[in-house]
């Protein structure tokens, strides 16, 4: 009411309303020196997007604890899903570059359902009273079904239609439906890049943990950073 009497806007079109917020497992107060605001959350190098996933991360309904673990996996978990958007669009680009992998693809990926399934299954949990925690996680889901099919026979099996319509669902879901301003559609990773990486993922899969590390090493150098994860592996531009 206040915010719209000063600008005349509406200030939001729908209204929860949320349970008390808990800090570190107990209430917020000055006395007890967790009454975080803002300014302490950038002082810390967290932005808007991570407190923002944060409060994604719990339902509306249940009772919420803030720690500064959670806003530190709620930053992890940005970088997961901003590095698997950008290795969509370089995938994207590396199919339509290549007939054979297209025709290969077509032949053998049957269900054709990285797409759908995934819009199917995020827009089930937003049904569910706004379960935002869910839909993150189908997010996740999506991502290792992704990684898994990259990591066969060293070929992709996911045919380029499935891959352009995750790519605008993925898009969708993240900014325009959580918010997430977290998506950079111009960053694209170099070939040569994508291609160590997949030199690596075949020696953790034949268990060459000395070839992997060194292969990690050289992703290193051209300036990108891979970390393993239970969903596979995210890739990152290095400060």
């Amino acid at each position: 009411a206040q915010t719209e009497s000063l600008t005349h806007k509406p200030f939001a079109s729908h209204w929860v309303h949320t349970r008390h917020l808990l800090v570190d497992g107990g209430k917020m107060g000055k006395s007890k020196g967790n009454a975080y605001t803002l300014k302490d959350i950038k002082e810390k190098g967290f932005s808007a997007m991570d407190l923002r996933m944060v409060y994604l991360q719990s339902h509306y309904r249940s009772q919420m604890n803030f720690t500064w673990e959670s806003l530190e996996q709620a930053h992890t978990n940005i970088a997961r899903i901003s590095g698997f958007y950008r290795e969509l669009l370089q995938h994207r680009e590396t199919v339509l570059n290549s007939e054979s992998e297209i025709a290969q693809a077509f032949q053998k990926y049957e269900t054709r359902t990285l797409a759908s399934g995934f819009k199917n299954d995020f827009e089930k949990a937003m049904d569910d009273d706004l379960n935002t925690p869910e839909s993150i996680a189908v997010i996740f889901e999506t991502m290792k079904k992704f990684y898994k099919s990259q990591t066969i026979d060293n070929q992709s099996f996911i045919v380029i239609e499935d891959i352009v319509n995750t790519i605008c669902y993925i898009e969708q879901a993240v900014i325009h439906i959580l918010g997430l301003e977290i998506l950079d559609t111009e960053q694209t990773i170099p070939r040569e890049v994508l291609a160590l990486v997949k030199k690596r993922e075949h020696a953790r899969n034949d268990k060459d943990f000395a070839e992997s590390d060194r292969l990690r090493d050289e992703i290193a150098a051209a300036g990108y950073i891979i970390e393993d994860t239970s969903e596979g592996y995210t890739l990152n531009k290095s400060n």
